[in-house]
């Protein structure tokens, strides 16, 4: 759902906001979809900001996560980070 948010520091305050809400030792995990022909054209007049997955591990790790895991496949990709417990 991430390409849905309007833009990439959107996202990002996304991602501050989940590191935030999230109890020490918590791990956050999503996926999202990846660029195709058939995902371009279902979002033809909808918001998308892709996300490139191989930097959205930094991106994570920017918010204060750990353990970070990106796994990208051809049409889409997941992720997990972790806040370190008694992280703020």
């Amino acid at each position: 759902m991430l390409h849905h948010v309007p833009s990439q520091d959107a996202q990002d305050a996304l991602i501050r906001e989940a590191f935030r809400v999230l109890r020490p030792g918590a791990i956050f995990f999503g996926c999202d979809s990846r660029s195709n022909l058939i995902f371009r054209a279902a979002h033809l007049f909808d918001t998308m900001v892709l996300v490139d997955p191989g930097g959205f591990g930094r991106r994570l790790e920017d918010a204060g996560f750990g353990d970070v895991r990106v796994d990208s496949r051809r049409s889409a990709f997941r992720f997990s980070a972790k806040k370190a417990p008694g992280g703020d």
